[in-house]
């Protein structure tokens, strides 16, 4: 006896309406490249590279607890950062910014704050105890998108982090 497909009604079903849902809402999904996933387990980090269409592109970068990201800066690369969950702590240019200066005021939830580091800027951040979680949103004005790690001028987080983003 062979398998039986068991079709859901998104009239009745529940679950299956909100999927569908936050499916339409996310259209940008579709977009998403290949080579969208890259994990770091040395470095705490993976990003997903969630959307890229010409010289933008959005990835959810997700950091463990504790991480500490060097001073770097992404060469050619504009970003708007936004929090989507955890805390992290930022220095640019080597000063902790002034927030209330620096978050960006959109038509986001208030939950959601967003900062913008430019391409000339050197940035750092420390992940706090219950790790972090933002979207990058980019544009590159220099070559195609890649990974933004894979973009990278400064130390690395570790040997590994180094080794595979080349970083200096």
């Amino acid at each position: 006896m062979g398998a039986r497909l068991i079709c859901f009604n998104p009239k009745t079903d529940d679950l299956q309406a909100y999927a569908d849902n936050m499916a339409a809402r996310f259209r940008m999904l579709a977009a998403s490249p290949a080579d969208g996933v890259a994990s770091f387990a040395a470095t705490g980090a993976q990003t997903i590279i969630m959307h890229r269409h010409g010289k933008f592109q959005t990835e959810l970068c997700i950091f463990a607890p504790g991480t500490v990201i060097p001073e770097h800066r992404h060469p050619g690369v504009d970003t708007v950062e936004m929090l989507v969950s955890g805390m992290l702590a930022y220095k640019i240019n080597g000063e902790a910014p002034q927030y209330e200066a620096r978050w960006l005021r959109r038509n986001w939830s208030p939950r959601f704050k967003a900062i913008r580091i430019e391409q000339h800027e050197v940035h750092s951040v420390e992940v706090g105890a219950q790790g972090v979680a933002f979207l990058s949103f980019q544009r590159w004005d220099s070559g195609a998108p890649v990974h933004i790690g894979d973009n990278w001028i400064g130390r690395g987080c570790s040997s590994a982090h180094e080794t595979r983003w080349g970083a200096a």
